[in-house]
């Protein structure tokens, strides 16, 4: 296995997770009143910060990024996928005036975090151990990606106190 399977991957963490921090202070800096107008701020800055990892893959790192959306969990699942609908349904009912602002801030970090991680991160590594036999390539890749999924959520110990629960 070469090293720089794994080098880059570290690297676009650190630089997702350094842009991130940037993107926090320069919210701040922007002198928003109201906290709307900083999740908003955060969520456009965000994606700005996807599109240069996309303009970084495509002109440097040049990994296929292929989604494929199923949705057979909820085909398997059936009670369970009404409990979420009817649970996200009351959130709803209980947030509408945030309504719009909260499905920018999940669709945004959905997107984000999934073309990094798994788009670019995990299929870097896969494509990166080419010599290694197919099942221990997907165990290696899943396993580093979820690592690096997991570590881009430390993140949030800057941009929030830790534990902290308002009841």
């Amino acid at each position: 296995m070469e090293k720089k399977t794994f080098i880059i991957p570290v690297g676009l963490v650190g630089l997702y997770a350094v842009l991130l921090v940037i993107s926090g202070r320069i919210v701040q800096l922007l002198s928003l009143n109201s906290s709307n107008s900083k999740t908003f701020a955060s969520v456009i800055i965000n994606f700005v910060i996807c599109a240069l990892f996309l303009w970084l893959n495509k002109k440097y790192i040049r990994v296929k990024i292929d989604f494929k959306f199923t949705f057979s969990f909820f085909k398997r699942h059936k009670i369970l996928a009404t409990v979420l609908a009817i649970i996200t349904i009351l959130i709803v009912i209980g947030n509408v005036k945030n309504l719009p602002l909260a499905l920018m801030v999940s669709l945004q970090a959905g997107i984000v975090e999934e073309v990094i991680c798994r788009g670019i991160i995990s299929k870097y590594i896969y494509n990166g151990l080419n010599k290694v036999e197919e099942k221990r390539r997907i165990w290696i890749s899943a396993i580093f990606s979820g690592l690096a999924f997991g570590m881009l959520h430390f993140i949030n110990l800057f941009r929030q106190g830790l534990l902290l629960i308002k009841l």
